[in-house]
């Protein structure tokens, strides 16, 4: 009788095989952390999560996890000098593919006045009407102020 492989052996002992997602990982790493924010800025460069379809999220994770990639193989490589460079550079060219499809250019954002003026205040901070008035007549009241006191003067 045939052995069967060793992957599928695993899953009959385990019942259902289980898809592991970057959400099971431990957000704290600082792995996960670089590629959140290699998927942030990918994200704003293409115009803000709102604007990409699905096709386009996958393609972006898909860019960020290979960018974490690349960029923990480049620091081992100048730690000891030590790399694979066949897996190294057809990380790379991989990411260069998915970018490229993405687009390399920066796509404007399309917000309104008010998406852009909620997304400039802090959560939790009101407007400061008693330091936008001073901020306001220390900018144009004070210098007409002088201007009508050096006009005045003998």
């Amino acid at each position: 009788m045939k052995s069967r492989p060793a992957a599928h052996r695993v899953a009959k002992l385990t019942g259902k095989a289980r898809l592991l997602t970057l959400s099971h990982l431990d957000q704290r790493t600082l792995a996960a952390r670089r590629m959140a924010e290699i998927i942030g800025a990918i994200e704003a460069d293409l115009g803000g999560s709102d604007q990409l379809s699905e096709s386009a999220r996958q393609l972006i994770t898909h860019a960020a996890v290979l960018g974490a990639y690349i960029e923990s193989v480049g620091a081992q490589f100048i730690a000891d000098g030590e790399v694979d460079v066949s897996s190294y550079t057809a990380a790379i060219n991989t990411q260069r593919r998915l970018l490229a499809t993405l687009g390399l250019e920066r796509r404007p954002g399309y917000h309104t006045g008010s998406e852009y003026l909620a997304g400039k205040q802090r959560p939790g901070e009101g407007i400061d009407l008693d330091a936008a008035q001073r901020a306001y007549d220390d900018a144009f009241r004070a210098p007409a102020r002088r201007r009508l006191a050096e006009d005045a003067a003998p």
